[in-house]
């Protein structure tokens, strides 16, 4: 199945990434994790990473004990939830990689390989979720997206006691989407802050293995990771948001976090990888230039303006999560929930 990618946009999954097969969406209100080789990291609208896990449906891979163990039940239910949804060809988009040659034996195994499957499913009650239409902004594409109905996200600081001698600790603020003009501001400003500020705050005096900021769509998230601390780096990612909003950079901080985004952003596309951001976020290559181009015109005022408007803490919807050993002292603060 390498090279075959299941986009379930219309199911409320997280996105699993496994050996080539990709169940994805970002519609929950639930954390995202980076631990031993995974990415964990608390998203107000997650995506899950999960290197090394697969879940897939009984037929292909057995249910591992893991998926069944009780004291596990929200786990249990999401792995559950991404075989169900496997189970179900109708709800899938396919895209296929393959040479020209080879293009109509791929497809041709690809019908065989989903009407197997819908052949061999369980029978299942038919749901109606409530699927919404969302334009991309500055895009003439759009997005079918699941609401639940009723949900609003809330503030969370949730700490999950692991059997770790270290911390992992993430925040993440709700900002904007990839089409949105502040984008680029944040993805020049969380490059930014994280090699002329988090990085000396949360490695150099921390002594954390690494940590930083990242822009996402839709999310500006601060990390640590194999953090000896734990509320400690909380307070440095605010204070990374504070030097931010004083403006205390120069150009060449910018011009230095420019290089470094845009050695990302020109880099070369894999074959297997080409025209997935159009098929997985509806993306197309008019927006992509847009958003280049917004890059380019990144100024110093532009990244003091976007970081006092979505990182004073407060301001906007944030969610916060750490996993390590246990901690008296997050136990006893009513504002932490403990899992």
């Amino acid at each position: 199945m390498l090279g075959l990618v299941v986009s379930t946009s219309t199911l409320a999954v997280p996105t699993f990434t496994m050996l080539g097969l990709v169940v994805s969406t970002s519609t929950l209100a639930v954390p995202t994790f980076t631990m031993l080789g995974l990415v964990v990291s608390t998203l107000v609208v997650p995506t899950f990473t999960m290197l090394g896990l697969v879940v897939l449906w009984e037929r292909l891979f057995p249910a591992t004990s893991f998926m069944k163990d009780s004291s596990c039940p929200a786990a249990s239910d999401i792995f559950w939830g991404v075989a169900f949804t496997a189970h179900l060809p109708t709800k899938w988009r396919c895209a296929v990689n393959a040479t020209p040659q080879k293009m109509s034996d791929a497809a041709g195994q690809l019908e065989s390989f989903m009407k197997d499957v819908a052949g061999n499913r369980r029978s299942h009650k038919t749901t109606r979720p409530n699927i919404v239409k969302r334009p991309l902004e500055g895009s003439a594409a759009s997005r079918k997206l699941v609401s639940e109905v009723g949900f609003q996200p809330c503030q969370m600081k949730t700490f999950y006691p692991m059997p770790f001698p270290v911390n992992f600790v993430s925040e993440s603020v709700r900002t904007v989407p990839f089409t949105h003009a502040d984008h680029a501001s944040l993805s020049i400003l969380a490059r930014m802050m994280t090699a002329k500020y988090l990085h000396g705050e949360i490695r150099e005096k921390g002594g954390a293995y690494g940590g930083g900021a990242r822009m996402g769509s839709g999310l500006f998230s601060f990390y640590s990771y194999r953090d000896p601390n734990s509320v400690q780096t909380l307070s440095a990612f605010r204070r990374g948001a504070d030097w931010a909003r004083s403006g205390s950079f120069s150009q060449q901080d910018i011009d230095e976090a420019k290089l470094s985004v845009f050695s990302a952003v020109d880099a070369p596309v894999a074959p297997s990888d080409k025209g997935m951001g159009r098929f997985l976020n509806g993306l197309t290559d008019e927006a992509r230039q847009g958003h280049r181009e917004r890059l380019f015109a990144v100024s110093d005022k532009d990244l003091a303006d976007v970081a006092s408007r979505y990182l004073g803490f407060g301001q906007q919807i944030s969610g916060a999560a750490i996993l390590g050993p246990e901690n008296e002292g997050l136990k006893k603060d009513p504002s932490w929930i403990v899992k």
